[in-house]
């Protein structure tokens, strides 16, 4: 019995906190209405004094029934239980949520169900060095809770009122604050007001659902909102942890007249949990299974340029073992050089030009690709291409050219972008790139090439962190 009382108490706790709410199929009878109150006072080092409101005021079902089930399990138990739920939420943030405490109110009255939470929490806002811009990101229309579920097939109204009161620290220079925001759709509305005084923000937000809110509401209501960011200067803080995207890409591509050879090696070096979750992958999955749908992807590729398999090898490295994982991948080619007109493609960025980036980089990129491209004897280089040193504020991308020999040439890119890297000068930085480099060579008599698409040659995976652009 008091295991079905505890687990009655978390779906309802849950959904005084809006965590899982819009998972209950039933209210009951009424709008669910619901008032929270978020207050920040920001320090130096990034953290934020805390203190979180919420009042649930309906529908009248759900408000009685949870009131019962938090006198059922004791109020102690329930407000620990919501503290470990606000650190989770936090947490998933990004934040730390520390020192926390918190009450619970009105649980034996007639009015609204109050629970109030305080603590220090970390992380707050984020100092970039990349220009000395301190960052504050509110989920103002609470985008990462309401994603979790369809709201559409719920049947229910929602009403939720959010007041935001950002107090930054003495000194702030506020660069940029972003504009009110107003969207209608049917019956269902979204309200946002931003107002600044002084070193003060303080936001209001009223989100009205409308029981027969459709997906094409949803998506006229939050289709033009941007994330809200607020961003100021002052003192310089750290910039804590953040994720270093490191990988070195090795390929050797032997051209012959008949057959080409391609050896790459892939190595994966950071981040650390990255890597040993790609392991962890690996291992879940089979390293069979795995070997496998990569055979199929590459040969898809290459069958559909006209080339063919005659041999092929992909082993992987390090698997139980601390350090880089590694992929090693071996081709024998058929018609590689013919059926891609003697000319070798290089792309400068390494699959980094085309990517999804609003705002500024949330992680850093530290990649490195080497080619070795060799000739069999009586074959020449007819075209190499310039090197290429493009930096901006720190960040650079680098590829040099080197003919070893008259059978021999190396290419060797790197790409180093600095965390917290704008995208407004990310992409600017991108544009001087050429959007190829090319190699052109022949073999003999015959005029025969090869072609090094990013795939083939197995360069290095963007990282999860930047998304393709659509």
């Amino acid at each position: 019995m008091e295991e079905i009382l505890m687990k009655k108490a978390v779906v309802l706790l849950l959904a005084v906190l809006m965590l899982g709410t819009l998972a209950v199929p039933n209210f009951g009878a009424g709008t669910y209405s619901e008032k929270v109150e978020q207050e920040y006072i920001v320090h130096w080092d990034g953290s934020a004094d805390l203190k979180f409101t919420t009042a649930l005021y309906g529908p009248p079902d759900l408000l009685n029934s949870t009131k019962e089930s938090l006198s059922e399990i004791g109020i102690d138990n329930a407000t620990n239980m919501m503290v470990n739920q606000r650190i989770k939420t936090f947490s998933q943030l990004g934040m730390n949520l520390v020192n926390a405490s918190g009450t619970v109110k009105g649980y034996d009255s007639d009015g609204p169900l109050i629970t109030e939470i305080t603590g220090k929490v970390l992380n707050f806002a984020k100092y970039y060095s990349y220009d000395g811009v301190w960052e504050i990101t509110l989920d103002v229309l609470r985008v990462s809770q309401l994603s979790q579920v369809d709201v559409t097939s719920l049947n229910q109204t929602f009403d939720f009122e959010d007041y935001y009161s950002i107090i930054l620290p003495e000194g702030a220079e506020i660069l940029n604050v972003p504009s009110s925001y107003s969207m209608e759709s049917g019956k269902s509305s979204i309200s946002l007001k931003v107002d600044v005084s002084g070193n003060e923000i303080h936001v209001n937000v009223h989100m009205h659902f409308d029981e027969g809110i459709t997906k094409e509401d949803l998506q006229k209501l939050y289709g033009e909102f941007q994330p809200f960011v607020i961003q100021y200067k002052g003192k310089p803080g750290p910039e804590g942890n953040y994720s270093i995207w490191g990988s070195r890409t090795e390929t050797n591509i032997t051209v012959g007249k008949d057959e080409t050879v391609i050896d790459t090696l892939n190595e994966y070096i950071t981040p650390e949990d990255y890597v040993n979750y790609l392991k962890l992958m690996v291992a879940y999955q089979g390293e069979d299974t795995i070997i496998e749908s990569m055979h199929q992807s590459y040969l898809q590729t290459f069958q559909e340029q006209g080339i063919e398999v005659r041999d092929w090898n992909i082993t992987f490295e390090n698997l139980n073992s601390p350090g880089p994982l590694k992929i090693r991948l071996h081709w024998v080619l058929t018609n590689y050089t013919q059926a891609l007109n003697n000319t070798y493609t290089h792309d400068p960025s390494l699959g980094l030009s085309n990517i999804s980036l609003q705002g500024r980089l949330n992680g850093g990129i530290n990649q490195t690709v080497v080619i070795r491209i060799t000739l069999p004897q009586h074959s020449e280089f007819t075209q190499l291409p310039e090197d290429i040193d493009v930096e901006a504020n720190g960040s650079r991308i680098t590829m040099k050219v080197t003919k070893v020999s008259e059978n021999e040439v190396t290419i060797e890119s790197s790409a180093y972008i600095r965390y917290g890297m704008l995208a407004k000068d990310y992409f600017a930085m991108m544009e001087k790139l050429p959007p190829k480099a090319e190699v052109k060579y022949t073999v003999g008599e015959e005029k025969t090439g090869t072609c090094g698409p990013a795939l083939l040659l197995g360069l290095a995976i963007v990282p999860l962190l930047l998304r393709r652009r659509k």
